[in-house]
């Protein structure tokens, strides 16, 4: 009865997470790789498919008994043991935000103050604001985050929709179509890519 997290809630959090950019921009890498499109296609679907199957593997435990994995986690490890495996899971949350309010900054940085260089007053200004709102949603909790994350997943939604719509005239589909495959250890790697 005190569960916040069901589905429907946990959609925007992990669409938030997922609907950005840098999809847009891994698959762009992909095809200027040197794929094909029916290869950067076979390497997003194989890196999403995956990913989510030890994500959802892993997450059966916490659905199961109501606890974050990492709390059920000290099930199997002990309490001691359990200390690499949280340790590597805050680890990589934290290099995560980090590349996260990197890109912030640098994007806010260009689009803002293109004639600026280097790491600018724009960029530092940007990267300030960042780390404060992910303070602030760290220390107030799980409701400010549902609300951020909901708001963030619809104006990343319109974002790409936006910079398709933007970009679809320069986008040569034909052209795309024609393209040969490359060696298929590219598509493994963009698989790779993907699935990280």
């Amino acid at each position: 009865d005190r569960r916040a997290g069901h589905a429907a809630r946990l959609f925007w959090l992990w669409f938030a997470a997922n609907s950005s950019i840098v999809m847009l921009a891994i698959s762009a890498t992909l095809f200027a790789s040197g794929m094909s499109l029916r290869q950067v296609l076979v390497a997003v679907v194989a890196g999403v498919g995956l990913s989510a199957l030890p994500l959802g593997l892993g997450s059966l435990a916490g659905k199961w008994s109501g606890q974050p994995t990492m709390v059920v986690s000290r099930a199997t490890f002990g309490l001691t043991g359990n200390v690499l495996p949280a340790a590597l899971a805050v680890i990589g949350r934290v290099l995560w935000g980090a590349v996260l309010l990197w890109l912030l900054a640098a994007t806010a940085a260009t689009v803002l103050s293109p004639g600026e260089s280097g790491l600018g007053v724009t960029a530092l200004v940007a990267l300030a604001v960042g780390a404060v709102l992910a303070g602030l949603v760290a220390v107030l909790g799980y409701g400010l985050l549902h609300r951020v994350q909901r708001v963030l997943g619809i104006l990343s939604t319109v974002l790409v929709v936006a910079t398709i719509v933007v970009t679809a005239p320069r986008v040569d589909i034909d052209t795309a179509l024609r393209t040969d495959d490359g060696p298929w250890l590219l598509a493994v790697g963009g698989a790779v890519l993907v699935f990280s």
